[in-house]
């Protein structure tokens, strides 16, 4: 690793123990014993000492805070836009799915913005087994004003310039798909699916994106 590398990375440790009041120890020492720009994926699949605050200052779109993960953002892309490039997908579309829950404002606003388009601010960890996004959603601690939200997202490997990829060989989660930063999606419906009462119980909201060129 170069020597502006190696600085980039102790100024983004120092940065996280900063932010997090604590000192990792030994997932640190991990960290700069094993990391390097081809095993970023499998840095960013561990959900590592860093994951949660690299995730978080991506989605504030504040400069100041992203450039200490710079060097890491650059990487993750690269070895995201690799892997893309060897994907296995087909031509025909595919279903991915993710669960999370929003706050109501924000949920509010994708529901009447049908039809619009979408860019989102960070890597989406996604997987193409709905059960599994559906726990996500509703196994997360929330309270009001907050919401579980299921996305049903369709993809089609030519619909997208960002690259997306299959990362389930170096993933905890079965079946995971990553999609890039700045994807652009359409919305295409905001529903409270009624055929399940397992679902409304919970309060659920299933948004159905597309992947748009």
């Amino acid at each position: 690793m170069s020597p502006p590398k190696e600085m980039a990375m102790e100024n983004m440790i120092k940065y996280c123990e900063t932010n997090a009041g604590v000192n990792f120890g030994k997932r640190v020492d991990e960290f700069r014993s094993q990391y390097a720009g081809h095993n970023a994926i499998v840095w960013y699949s561990r959900d590592g000492f860093f994951k949660k605050i690299f995730d978080r200052d991506l989605r504030s779109t504040d400069m100041s805070l992203i450039l200490y993960f710079g060097f890491y953002l650059n990487d993750l892309y690269n070895a995201l836009r690799r892997k893309f490039s060897h994907s296995p997908f087909s031509d025909s579309a595919f279903i991915v799915y993710r669960g999370q829950t929003l706050p109501r404002r924000d949920l509010e606003e994708l529901k009447e913005k049908i039809g619009c388009l979408i860019a989102n601010n960070s890597f989406l960890s996604t997987t193409s087994d709905r059960n599994i996004a559906f726990k996500y959603a509703i196994d997360q601690k929330y309270t009001l004003p907050n919401e579980p939200v299921l996305f049903e997202i369709h993809i089609s490997e030519k619909s997208s310039h960002r690259p997306f990829a299959d990362i389930s060989d170096i993933s905890h989660v079965e079946g995971e798909i990553l999609l890039s930063v700045n994807t652009i999606f359409r919305i295409d419906s905001a529903r409270k699916p009624s055929s399940d009462k397992h679902f409304t119980s919970r309060n659920l909201w299933e948004i159905s994106l597309t992947m748009c060129e």
